[in-house]
């Protein structure tokens, strides 16, 4: 009862000490909070590093000089594009393409409108000016209009499609494609359209220039793009399918691909090299390994993530030192907690010696010290950690709990210091 009703005296006189005290214990705990938000900020920009960066992987030639016209074979893109991946006769267990997304593969054929094939020309007259040369035109295969730069609205290139249609027309395997749009205009003139604008155009179809061997598709039209091209651009599965018609094999001219999951950079990387070399200047050829007819890899693959581990590396350095500060930062503010809460009852020790020469044990006093020291010290905290809370995911526990705690153990240390026969002895022979 005499602790209690001590405790409550003390509260009531040393008000403003407390609140002193609490304010105190309140703004290294907030320090705290602050800091653990500090490193959880850094740790996000990390993960949202890995997310937002695009890294794109890049098939060239061995020397790296070229990434177009290269003659890639079909097996290599069916890697990227295909849900299964087989080695060796055997179907692994991950598949190839779930490391990449947005592949872009892009082939070239020839191709001709023969007027007498098209019944909306009454004239062929309309078509000058509009071929590549000697009556041929392009005709590109492609994943995705990203493939060439000739699409790339940084160029000042607009598509425009038909109603009901979008960029998902190139992934498909129906013979669908979009036209210049001068060819547009001349198509226009006699075309039967269909309801969504769209309309077929048969076109005569050829391996490469100049070859006699031909054959006619039926393209269905469903859109357009402005620029000097004079290309028609069609799905990758449609060129292919016309390629493999007619000369027996599929080949790309380039190919690329922009990684799934950039943190699983470093198992794609030991998986490409089971397919493609890394770029050599030299042009030095590098056997396959493991190849039991001693091949040698035919192209090169680049992954450019240059800024992506530019940017971790940076915001792993930061991180990486916050963390090695965070416990000379919380030692520091244990020896503040416990220091402060030392010379708070180092300042009452003439009241101290006063219980004692009243009667009241040292245990009682230091008890009493105790609670008042943790009394304030919870407020302080509790109210650090409610106005703090937004500033970290997860409170630091346990940084918290050591400011407590080395505030209560220097309470606890001073008053047992300060109410000692010794110290009671030094008030006396003061007054």
């Amino acid at each position: 009862m005499a602790t209690l009703l001590y405790l409550q005296s003390r509260i009531r006189r040393g008000f403003a000490g407390g609140v002193a005290l609490s304010m105190l214990i309140g703004a290294l705990c907030g320090f705290a909070c602050f800091y653990r938000g500090f490193m959880e900020q850094k740790e996000t920009e990390i993960e949202y590093t890995y997310d937002a960066l695009p890294v794109t992987v890049v098939v060239s030639n061995p020397q790296g000089t070229q990434t177009d016209q290269l003659g890639i074979h079909d097996y290599l893109v069916n890697y990227f594009l295909s849900d299964t991946y087989v080695i060796g006769g055997k179907k692994q267990e991950v598949a190839f393409s779930s490391y990449v997304k947005d592949v872009c593969v892009k082939t070239t054929l020839y191709c001709g409108i023969p007027p007498e094939k098209n019944m909306l020309f009454a004239d062929a007259d309309i078509l000058e000016g509009t071929s590549v040369s000697s009556g041929e035109r392009l005709l590109i295969g492609i994943t995705r209009s990203e493939a060439v730069p000739e699409l790339n609205p940084v160029t000042g290139v607009m598509i425009s499609y038909f109603p009901g249609w979008d960029g998902t027309v190139f992934c498909g395997e129906e013979p669908f494609c979009i036209v210049p749009r001068q060819l547009l205009e001349a198509l226009e003139e006699g075309a039967e359209k269909r309801e969504d604008g769209s309309f077929v155009l048969t076109l005569s179809v050829k391996a490469s220039s100049g070859e006699k061997k031909d054959t006619e598709q039926p393209f269905l039209v469903v859109g357009s793009y402005s620029g000097d091209s004079s290309a028609i651009y069609c799905s990758w599965n449609t060129a292919a399918e016309l390629k493999r018609r007619l000369s027996g094999w599929v080949t790309a001219d380039s190919l690329s691909a922009v990684i799934a999951d950039n943190r699983k950079l470093e198992e794609f990387r030991e998986l490409l090299a089971r397919h493609f070399a890394e770029v050599d200047p030299s042009g030095r050829r590098k056997e396959i390994k493991d190849s039991p007819t001693m091949l040698h890899y035919e192209f090169a693959a680049t992954i450019h993530d240059e800024e992506l581990r530019r940017t971790l590396n940076e915001l792993s350095r930061n991180l990486k030192m916050l963390k090695f500060l965070s416990p000379f930062l919380a030692g520091l503010e244990f020896a503040v907690a416990f220091s402060a809460a030392f010379f708070a009852v180092r300042v009452r020790k003439r009241d101290l010696a006063t219980a004692r020469s009243l009667g009241t044990s040292k245990r009682n006093v230091v008890l009493a010290l105790f609670a008042e020291i943790s009394f304030w010290g919870i407020i302080g905290a509790a109210a650090a950690a409610a106005i703090c809370r937004p500033a970290a995911r997860t409170a630091p526990y346990g940084i918290l709990a050591g400011i407590l705690l080395s505030a209560v153990l220097g309470t606890v240390v001073s008053g047992y210091l300060f109410t000692g026969r010794k110290s009671i002895q030094d008030i006396k022979e003061d007054d």
